[in-house]
């Protein structure tokens, strides 16, 4: 009895590290949430990817994510750790007991500001054990500004809703460390996880394993670059964790700096086959993301954005220039671009590098027509000003080296199945599926809810008649098959005969913050209902229809076209789209 019940703990354990892998599906920006005044616009905006659909709001928490920030969600994608570099917040949002102050004789501490420098912290989760690792600067030593460093881990364990705290702030090596720039890969066994620290002043890199929870020092990778580093920039591994990427600047450039990628072994933390462009065009402020098929880096100064193929081997002939920020030089509340982040619905976001609410993003990165990928500058406005600040955090659904000796953990690849949708805003009945599975699955298997299927990877699907439809996604690999499932939600606006409209009875327009709904001559005299959907068929928004003329109040909806719906009891009786513009 004891056997079976032991190996049905084991599948529960694989299980988990390839099903219920959500720990990035949210994170916090904004700032000055101590004291808001006025503004509505100073505070923190919660974005969260529940059903693999961004949802924004303001969430009110006394922190400040200016740059360096890390948030960490439970497998099922339940938010529970976060920090600004200084303080963690545990799931009730509340500071942790035991870490309201961390790296407290920190030259820079600073509990009203949060910790200035981008990708200075890192949570890696191993549940329910979870490793912050960051780094400490000391005073400035005499006739220089060089800050010797010290790495440092706090461990912490989740034990129901309590914090168990192992180690905090402990030392594990010194060294003259870049400002920020960690970033870590999943080990090829599928369990552990590789960090690279890069060194200031020195083009060598500093590459740590955190295995059994423990951090130590692996090896220091000497790199043959044109010069040493100032120690500024920003790293990032692909998906997969076969390629790191950083970007430098380097002092002996007036106006530029260096983009490096390299080839990285997961199994042996090995950085090899160099491939370099030297920058010309700088800002000040850098953003590093890869696609989520590894293809295509996409890279950013604070006035231009751009786009590599990891695969040429002149980085320097292929860097193409996708788009420059529509904003003066000189204005300093200008919408210019700041760090980029791949997200879990396969979207790229981009901050503005200054205290803004505009955000820029990538619907398709993946796509190789570069006039395909979706890029919309300052296509969201978020409920709170932003700092440049964005979640650092690794890619989380990375598995182990099935079939390499590093594979020594037994911990099957099981596929996830994932999946995003759009629907066409010129044709309400065609549908755009981005899939979004991991763990290398070979085969794909679509069911559309009217009797067709397709094995394509992203297909598009166009239906004829309004209604409600259960979309499912089944993907395959040579460990086995994982399904999941949407309900996508059709409302065709060119009144279809099955909704039987009577629209002329009913008058619907946008005006700001609110939408008009007035009954003509009071000619319906039954309660009515609103819902209101986003372009993927999500409904955001419900409301009665009470009186002749009605006013719903729509505060809460962020610039972007949605559909509305009204209906009583036992039919549609209007539907259409809305276009909402916020300043």
């Amino acid at each position: 009895m004891k056997r079976y019940k032991f190996l049905y703990v084991l599948m529960l354990i694989i299980y988990s590290v390839s099903f219920s892998q959500r720990q990035d599906y949210n994170f916090i920006t904004g700032y000055d949430s101590f004291n808001p005044g006025s503004d509505s616009l100073i505070g923190t905006s919660l974005f969260s990817f529940d059903n693999e659909t961004l949802s924004l709001k303001k969430f009110l928490v006394e922190a400040n994510f200016r740059r360096s920030s890390s948030f960490i969600s439970n497998p099922d994608g339940k938010l529970i750790y976060y920090t600004d570099g200084f303080r963690v917040w545990g799931e009730d949002h509340r500071l942790v007991p035991g870490l309201e102050e961390l790296n407290r004789d920190n030259y820079f501490w600073n509990s009203s500001t949060g910790f200035n420098v981008a990708q200075q912290i890192i949570i890696l989760p191993n549940e329910p054990y979870y490793n912050i690792v960051y780094t400490f600067f000391d005073k400035p030593v005499a006739d220089t500004i060089i800050r010797p460093n010290i790495l440092r881990s706090t461990l912490i364990s989740k034990e129901g809703i309590t914090t168990k705290i192992h180690h905090k702030d402990l030392n594990v090596d010194t060294n003259r460390y870049s400002f920020g720039m960690l970033t870590a890969t999943r080990h090829a066994n599928g369990r552990d996880w590789w960090l690279i620290a890069p060194l200031m002043y020195s083009p060598d890199l500093m590459v740590y394993i955190i295995e059994n929870n423990k951090i130590s020092l692996h090896h220091r990778e000497k790199l043959d670059l044109p010069s040493a580093s100032n120690g500024t920039g920003t790293t990032c591994f692909s998906p997969d964790g076969s390629v790191y990427a950083s970007v430098n600047f380097y002092s002996i450039f007036k106006t530029g700096g260096i983009l490096s990628l390299y080839d990285f072994d997961r199994c042996n933390g090995k950085i090899q086959n160099k491939k370099v462009a030297l920058l010309t065009d700088w800002g000040g402020t850098s953003g590093l993301a890869f696609s989520s098929n590894n293809k295509y880096l996409y890279y950013n100064t604070t006035w231009s954005l751009f786009r590599i193929n990891t695969s040429d081997s002149n980085l320097e002939n292929n860097l193409i220039r996708i788009d420059s920020a529509n904003a003066k030089v000189d204005d300093p509340f200008a919408c210019v671009f700041g760090f980029m982040y791949l997200a879990p619905d396969g979207k790229i976001y981009m901050t503005s590098a200054g205290p803004l609410n505009c955000l820029s993003v990538i619907d398709y990165p993946d796509e190789d027509d570069i006039s395909q990928i979706g890029w919309r500058r300052d296509g969201i406005r978020i409920p709170t000003y932003n700092a440049r600040g964005l979640t650092n955090i690794p890619y989380i659904r990375l598995g182990p080296a099935d079939g390499t000796e590093c594979d020594s953990l037994g911990l099957n690849s099981f596929p996830l199945a994932r999946f995003r949708f759009e629907i066409d805003t010129q044709n309400n009945g065609k549908v755009r599926f981005v899939n979004l599975s991991d763990y290398k699955p070979k085969q794909f298997t679509w069911s559309f809810d009217d009797g067709s299927f397709s094995s394509e990877k992203s297909p598009y699907k166009i239906y004829n008649t309004t209604g409600n439809y259960n979309v499912c996604l089944t993907a395959v690999n040579e460990f086995g098959s994982d399904k999941t499932c949407k309900s996508v939600d059709i409302i065709l606006t060119n009144k279809s005969k099955d909704l039987n409209p009577i629209n002329n009875n009913i008058t619907v327009y946008y005006e700001k913050n609110a939408i008009r709904i007035i009954r003509k001559n009071n000619s319906i005299s039954e309660l009515l209902q609103l819902t209101i959907s986003n372009i993927s068929g999500q409904i955001l928004y419900k409301s009665l229809i009470e009186e002749e003329k009605t006013l719903a109040q729509i505060n809460s909806l962020i610039s972007g076209i949605y559909f509305y719906q009204i209906f009583n009891t036992s039919k549609v009786l209007d539907i259409g789209k809305i276009v909402i513009l916020k300043e």
